[in-house]
């Protein structure tokens, strides 16, 4: 994918395809959390309690974010009571 050239419509980012989250969420959950969150929330992940379907889900929507970040993330949300799945198992809490 190249940069737009001079007078291209950006079509590349659909209103479907931002993530908009809150700077307190961010600040408090930390940056992966909160758009993992914000996904979930928003219904553009799934909101199956089979964290493997959710972690499935938020691959597909968000490639971008590392494996073990979303497995501990998705762990530390479900602690929060955030999203309601069981925890992955084996996933490093980093974030205690």
């Amino acid at each position: 994918m190249t940069l737009l050239e001079k007078g291209e419509d950006c079509k590349i980012l659909k209103g479907s395809d931002k993530i908009f989250f809150s700077k307190d969420v961010a600040e408090t959950l930390g940056i992966e959390s909160a758009i993992i969150l914000e996904l979930y929330q928003t219904q553009k992940i799934s909101n199956s309690k089979d964290i493997d379907v959710v972690i499935k889900s938020l691959n597909e929507v968000a490639p971008f974010l590392d494996q073990e970040k979303i497995e501990t993330n998705i762990n530390k949300l479900i602690k929060y009571k955030f999203i309601n799945a069981t925890p992955v198992e084996g996933a490093v809490e980093s974030w205690l």
